[in-house]
């Protein structure tokens, strides 16, 4: 595989961590669910809250890796716009 195309499909794929917080964030959801049928108001409360810092922490990291694919994409035309 040529590099410009390794680099496309690593820009182009969703970082390791990234992927492990939005596994993390399903598991909760999925337990939070159970907990609400148990009624278990104390470790409901904690669940949401780390859904929440998971959440937020999710849309840091995911805009960040927008923000580098747009950049990437940005030199990219710019390089084909120049060749031509």
């Amino acid at each position: 595989m040529r590099q410009h195309q390794k680099l496309r499909l690593e820009i182009n794929s969703v970082p390791e961590e990234l992927e492990l917080i939005e596994r993390k964030i399903r598991q909760l959801e999925i337990e939070r669910e159970a907990i609400k049928r148990e009624k278990d108001e104390v470790k409901l409360k904690s669940l949401n809250e780390e859904i929440g810092n998971l959440t937020e922490e999710r849309n840091k990291l995911k805009s960040k890796w927008q923000s580098e694919k747009d950049l990437v994409e940005q030199f990219r035309r710019k390089r084909m716009r120049s060749r031509t």
